[in-house]
């Protein structure tokens, strides 16, 4: 990576170290809600069996949670580069992501618990790239991202 930088890696580090928030523990807000929207965030947010309950609670009746969580480990590129971080060149230098998504029927336990009336369903999105080298491209902001500063700081040569 041609702008990698030892001190931003070590604050990456640090930061990444600390205790995270547990949110779904956590979760205290005492105003009522028409909708509570989330669009491709809860799945870096640990204990939905936790978290999905307390949303609901914030809605006002008659109110609205909309959630659309991604399932990567399901993905090619997430299923690839878990079975990268396994091989002898990175086992010891990086290690699979943790993927906080309950299965469907999990989630479909859930919501049946805290509501009468909910929709749950998957879609697959498909975008016609153009080469493999794209997709690497597009997963570099996104999925790859810890893989390549933890890779970059350890393996300057990666």
């Amino acid at each position: 990576m041609p702008d990698w930088n030892p001190e931003q890696y070590e604050k990456f580090i640090k930061d990444r170290t600390q205790p995270a928030i547990d949110l779904a523990n956590r979760l205290e807000v005492k105003e009522k809600f028409d909708m509570v929207f989330s669009n491709a965030c809860i799945q870096w947010i640990p204990n939905h069996e936790i978290l999905l309950p307390k949303l609901m609670s914030l809605l006002r009746r008659g109110g609205v949670l909309a959630v659309q969580i991604p399932v990567q480990s399901e993905h090619p590129v997430h299923i690839i580069m878990n079975e990268l971080v396994t091989t002898e060149k990175w086992k010891d230098k990086l290690s699979q992501r943790n993927y906080n998504n309950l299965t469907t029927s999990e989630y479909f336990d859930v919501l049946s618990g805290i509501s009468d009336d909910f929709e749950v369903w998957e879609t697959i999105y498909c975008h016609r790239m153009p080469s493999y080298e794209s997709i690497i491209e597009w997963y570099k902001g996104t999925g790859l991202r810890p893989y390549i500063i933890h890779a970059c700081a350890t393996t300057p040569d990666a």
